[in-house]
Parts: structure tokens; sequence; C-alpha cells
């Protein structure tokens, strides 16, 4: 205010008195107004909330985890249950009867696996002190060969039957919870799939019909990659687990048909999934068998057989395999397992590629998806 004043205040004297004309009375020493905030310090307070809001994220993952767990499967479930009741619509089943039937048929399958994990973990508990002696008589000689000390210290850590039971109860845990998750999850879907039949029309009445149009297109595109990819997915981790089982039961391994399911649940889960699901029955197998030829063989049938599922029959299915950087899905692994535990890093790849399916679907966010990609 004061600059513009003497500017002003110049220019009137030189109109009065032209030999007085002077460059410092016509062009007043004045400084440019400076900018509140450098560039710097602007992408300094933009990564600072960048920070501060991913803290705020991942405090609200875990406090409300009870709630938000079971919205997230239900909504995963949506993609796979939409398609099996257009199908069954088309093939003249009632609306309503046929979400009716679908959603019996995915309570039925979560509680044959709360059932089978249960049943199971019981009869593991009952066997532990016979894999247990058996594991003893193995390690009998290699024991042999270390240190006092150090033998010593293996043989007391040795976990018994009471342990065990309630180490492998607390990972479990029990029927009641798995099913009281389960009517969550069921509550959620049918809301779910309520809000997706009403939607189209209350975007109308709420934007109009070209905008609601124009959004319900971009809806319709990302719901179908994002159907295409989790129905290949539980397709191939389906026949991962129907495989791993078989070949279990050729061989007599316990727990052939609890193995299968672990591996058709961790197939969701890419390099660490296919590798536990490989070592996991191998130990048993170890501890039960008698022949080691026979542990080999069905190392090696269960790796061969992992490996044509997922380097093979996935990526021909989906028409490339994920499609991300691997060190995004490290990155994206241990983030939701941190938050969550199993349960995140069981949905981290399928809520990553459905994040990465959504931005591919919209012009502007197009680029942050290719940057994501291999």
């Amino acid at each position: 205010m004061r600059c513009s004043l003497a500017f002003k205040s110049a220019i009137v004297v030189n109109e009065m008195n032209p030999w007085l004309s002077d460059t410092s009375m016509t062009t007043p020493d004045c400084e440019p107004p400076r900018h509140s905030l450098t560039i710097f310090s602007q992408q300094l307070l933009v990564l600072v909330l960048v920070l501060l809001m991913m803290v705020l994220v991942i405090y609200l993952l875990r406090e409300f985890a009870a709630m938000l767990k079971p919205l997230f499967i239900a909504g995963l479930l949506s993609y796979l249950i939409i398609p099996a009741h257009q199908w069954l619509v088309k093939r003249g089943i009632n609306r309503p009867l046929a979400a009716i039937s679908l959603i019996l048929i995915v309570v039925a399958l979560f509680s044959s696996l709360g059932l089978l994990l249960f049943a199971n973990s019981e009869t593991l508990v009952d066997k532990w002190p016979q894999y247990q002696q058996r594991w003893r008589e193995m390690t009998s000689s290699l024991m042999d060969m270390l240190p006092a000390v150090l033998r010593d210290s293996l043989m007391n850590n040795t976990v018994n039957a009471s342990t065990a039971s309630s180490e492998l109860r607390s990972l479990l845990g029990s029927f009641f919870s798995f099913l009281t998750m389960t009517a969550v999850v069921i509550i959620y879907l049918i809301f779910l799939l309520a809000e997706r039949a009403s939607m189209p029309q209350r975007l109308e009445n709420a934007l109009g019909k070209d905008q609601a149009t124009r959004i319900l297109d971009i809806f319709a595109s990302i719901s179908q990659a994002i159907t295409k990819y989790l129905s290949i997915k539980t397709f191939v981790s389906v026949l991962g687990g129907v495989g791993t089982a078989i070949i279990l039961m050729i061989f007599g391994v316990d727990f052939a048909l609890t193995w299968g399911t672990l591996a058709c649940v961790l197939n969701f889960i890419p390099y660490l999934g296919s590798l536990l699901a490989t070592i996991l029955p191998l130990m048993l197998a170890m501890v039960q068998l008698d022949s080691i030829w026979k542990v080999m063989v069905i190392g090696m049938l269960l790796v061969i057989y992992q490996q044509f599922i997922g380097v093979f029959v996935e990526p021909r299915m989906q028409g490339t395999r994920l499609g991300v950087s691997p060190l995004l899905i490290v990155l994206s692994l241990a983030f939701w397992g941190a938050v969550w535990g199993i349960v995140g890093m069981l949905l981290a790849v399928p809520l990553l590629m459905v994040i990465k399916i959504i931005l591919e679907n919209i012009p502007a966010t197009k680029p942050i998806a290719v940057l994501m990609g291999m």
C-alpha cells in the first residue's frame, strides 16, 4: 500500500514540474510481493500431510478392523456372486430366489470350512505326541552331532500336547467366533447387493440421466474387470487346492483335505502362499511316512503342480500375469499383514488389483495405473 501511494505521488510531482523528473521519483524503490511459502516449503507441507493421512488411515483400519474386515470380504464376494446371480436369472430363476440360493451356498461353504479346520485341529492335537516322537527319532542322530548346550536347549523347548492345543486354538479361533464373522459377512453382503440394485435409479434422480449414465458406464467397466480377475483367481485357487489334496491323498498323508483347503486359500497370497502350501504338508509327511523317497516325490509333485498352475494355467486365463510390480505386491503384503494379520495378507493382492483396475478405467488416473505395472 505504501509502495502504491509513493508511486502515485511521484507521478503527480513529475506532472507539476517536469524539470524535477528523476528515475528514483518515477520508479520508487519497491520490493516485489513475497510469497508466504516457497516451492520447497509447499512440497514439504504436502509430504507431511500425506504422512499424517497415512498414519490416520492405518489407525482407523486397526481401530475399526472388526467392522472393516467383514465389509472388505463381503465386497469382494459380491463380485463373485453377481455374475452367478445374473446367470441364474437368465436361466429363468426368480431374482430373489437366485440371490437367496447363492447366499445360502456362501453360508454353507464358510460353515464347512470352519467345521473342517476346527475338527482337524482337535485331531492334530490328539496325534501331536506321535508326531513329536517320530520327529525325535528322525533328528536323534543330528542331535548327537550338536554341542551339549544347544542339544539340551532344543530338547527342553519341544512343544507338548497342551501347548500345541492352546496355540492351535488361538491360531484358528473358536468355531463360534468363526460363525459370528461369517454372519457379519453375510449381512454386509445382503446390504451390498441391495444397494447395488437400487443405485442406478438413485444416481439418475440425483445427477440426471446423462451424468448418471456416464458414471454407470465407468462403474460397469470397473466391475467387469474386477469380476473377471476375482473369478479366474478363485477358479485357479480351487484348482490348486483340489490338486494338492489329491496328491496328498494318494500317498496317505493325514489331513489331506485340510491341506488342500489351505492351499486354495493361500493361493491368494503371491510367492509366500504357494511356498507355505508346499512346505506345511511336507513337514507333516516327514514325521508321518517311513520312506524319505515318498516325501521327496510328494515335494516334487507339489512344486511341479504349483508351478504349472502359477506359470501356465493362470496367465493363460488372465491373458497375463498380475501385471503389478513385484515390489508393490511385497509392500502391499507387508502393509496389510501388519494391519490385519493373515486376513490382511489374503486380501492384500485382490485389493491391490481392484485399486489398479479402478485407476485404469479413469482417464485422469490412468498414468498412476501404468506406474503400478511391471
